[in-house]
């Protein structure tokens, strides 16, 4: 809530009393990738890098997976990665309305980093203990996916133009979805 400007504050036996995963995130987590001017291309290939090396880490995470069906959890995961990937390329090609072409948008790509600023190899290295139950794995990608829209709306919040900020409210709302499944998942696994 702080991220949105609410002046927030933890209730004793409230929200500390949760004793899973909780995101690490920095208020301004990821907003170093923005200054605010970039065009709504510059930032649709910023997006498809992010949701890229999200899809990546996934399908990292889905092979080393120890279990089966946690297994499927990130191949369902980095699949849906890959459908956001899709999306933004059909904004992309909206937006240019054929006037640019898809592998200029692709050169445009430069960020392989996570929404945490971290590299898929990096979140491995942090994280080497991988989850041996859906539950754990479904909460853990919550956190994830909660960074990832996190960061899209204080984006739309920092950007300038009126079509930037639809553009970010568009892949949150994409993030609100994957959340939503996640959360399906996870109950249905406890």
């Amino acid at each position: 809530m702080k991220n949105h400007g609410f002046d927030a504050a933890t209730l004793a036996g409230g929200f500390d009393s949760w004793n899973g995963l909780v995101s690490r995130a920095a208020i301004d987590q990821g907003m170093y990738l923005i200054e605010g001017s970039e065009s709504p291309e510059e930032l649709l290939a910023l997006a498809y890098g992010l949701e890229d090396a999200n899809s990546r880490y996934y399908s990292m995470l889905s092979h080393r997976a120890t279990t089966p069906r946690v297994r499927e959890l990130f191949h369902m995961l980095g699949e849906m990665e890959g459908k956001h990937k899709q999306r933004i390329r059909e904004m992309y090609e909206n937006l240019s309305a054929g006037r640019k072409e898809l592998a200029e948008f692709e050169n445009r790509v430069v960020v392989k980093t996570l929404e945490n600023g971290r590299t898929p190899d990096q979140m491995v290295a942090q994280y080497p203990g991988f989850f041996d139950d859906r539950a754990s794995a479904a909460e853990f990608s919550m956190a994830l996916e909660t960074d990832s829209l996190d960061l899209y709306h204080r984006m739309a919040q920092k950007v300038r133009s009126d079509e930037a900020a639809a553009l970010f409210l568009s892949l949150a709302d994409q993030e609100k979805k994957h959340l939503d499944t996640l959360g399906t998942l996870f109950s249905r696994s406890l």
